[in-house]
């Protein structure tokens, strides 16, 4: 998921989530929480210099679904998992901001499921990308390159030679 403005550029020294309309209300998208790290350790009980040993700890009950063969299960593995660590430490502490939605694609979003999505012009006000996957293959990297470069208004060219050295790998 790439950002591509201000939106999301909400109060920090809160814990923040987005987005759960995108889910029905059933999940919190973890790509939609934005906090400081201190908050974060606080909210998934993270001993500091612990990460591993707490998060394999937490992660357990999540195991079975996580390697299932099933797209359904396997799928929303993160998503589960921060849910119920955030009904665990209490929703009402969380600024929830709906992300809107049309037919359960994210409002303002260039989306890898939806090609006309992809035919941007500049100027248009977007609040995110959801990225082609296989971002190294050429075509999709051409059309996010192009994107980014829209959006960023960046020198970007360092990305072309990364691409290029990473496909002859």
């Amino acid at each position: 998921m790439l950002i591509l403005n201000y939106y999301f550029n909400r109060d920090f020294d809160k814990m923040n989530l987005y987005g759960p309309d995108l889910t029905g209300f059933v999940h919190y998208p973890i790509c939609y929480i934005g906090m400081k790290c201190k908050k974060w350790r606080e909210l998934l009980n993270i001993e500091y210099g612990k990460f591993n040993e707490n998060i394999i700890r937490d992660l357990e009950e999540e195991k079975e679904l996580a390697l299932s063969e099933k797209f359904t299960d396997f799928w929303f593995t993160d998503q589960r998992f921060i849910t119920r660590k955030i009904k665990e430490f209490g929703e009402d502490k969380f600024n929830i901001v709906n992300r809107g939605h049309n037919a359960g694609i994210a409002i303002k979003r260039i989306d890898r499921i939806i090609p006309k999505t992809w035919e941007v012009s500049p100027g248009e006000d977007h609040i995110d990308c959801h990225l082609l996957k296989e971002g190294y293959n050429y075509d999709n990297f051409n059309k996010i390159y192009e994107i980014l470069k829209m959006k960023l208004n960046v020198d970007l060219s360092w990305m072309k030679q990364y691409v290029k050295e990473f496909n002859e790998i």
